[in-house]
């Protein structure tokens, strides 16, 4: 670390804060507002929503006071927070809007820890439930960072699709899923779905149809649902 550069953490009315010091000056960063710390040019780049700071240091270290916090190595270069992770693919993260590679040797530990239901050797998905009972529905996600899993519902269960894990039952960290998305519920005396967009992005069915808000929808089995800008692509079978 350069001379005059200090880091540490502060714990502050319940928020934890990653705190550099350069120069007589102290810049407080919120861990919960960091996406990844990149390691470039022999700096460290504090990477968040809005702003990047920089400052001298090794990557090892900011890792030794953020580990507890819920952050990974996924990279010699990259340390990312868990709760950023909206995508993973067998050899990337997708943190915000930037594709972080996974190296090999970072790879069993990354996916033991975000992606514990897949397989890292034969890249296949572990269902959520099996369709054994023609009287539930299923939620297939076809796109997505649940490509591959199936969600039995329960007939006549109101069901919760978005951003917030307080309120939701199907939770996708994506920056253009609403925070309540999308409201579903399985029929199975009509063998249909009732489905209400409730999204600032959008609710489109089969890629196409833009569902209006606040409108209750019956849409017949086996049609598709794009959430938001396509990322994740779900199918009521």
């Amino acid at each position: 670390m350069a001379r005059g550069d200090i880091v540490k953490m502060q714990n502050l009315n319940q928020d934890v804060f990653l705190c550099i010091i350069k120069r007589g000056e102290t810049i407080r960063i919120r861990v919960n507002d960091i996406l990844y710390v990149e390691s470039r040019e022999r700096k460290l780049h504090i990477h968040t929503a809005s702003a990047v700071y920089e400052y001298n240091d090794k990557i090892s270290h900011v890792r030794e006071l953020l580990e507890t916090e819920g952050f990974i190595r996924c990279h010699q270069s990259f340390l990312v927070r868990q709760a950023a992770v909206t995508v993973i693919r067998r050899d990337r993260l997708v943190v915000g809007e930037r594709e972080i590679q996974i190296s090999r040797k970072y790879k069993e530990e990354v996916m033991r820890l975000l992606a514990p239901n897949e397989s890292s050797d034969t890249g296949e998905k572990a269902f959520l439930s099996e369709p054994e009972d023609d009287n539930f529905g299923n939620l297939l996600c076809i796109s997505g960072p649940y490509a591959g899993k199936l969600v039995k519902l329960v007939p006549e269960q109101e069901i919760l699709i978005g951003r917030d894990g307080d309120i939701c039952d199907i939770v996708f960290n994506l920056p253009r899923i609403s925070r309540q998305h999308l409201r579903l519920i399985f029929h199975n005396y009509k063998r249909c779905y009732e489905v209400m967009d409730l999204s600032t992005n959008g609710t489109y069915m089969n890629g196409e149809i833009r569902l209006e808000r606040n409108v209750r929808y019956e849409i017949e089995m086996g049609q598709t649902l794009y959430l938001g800008d396509g990322i994740t692509v779900l199918k009521l079978v």
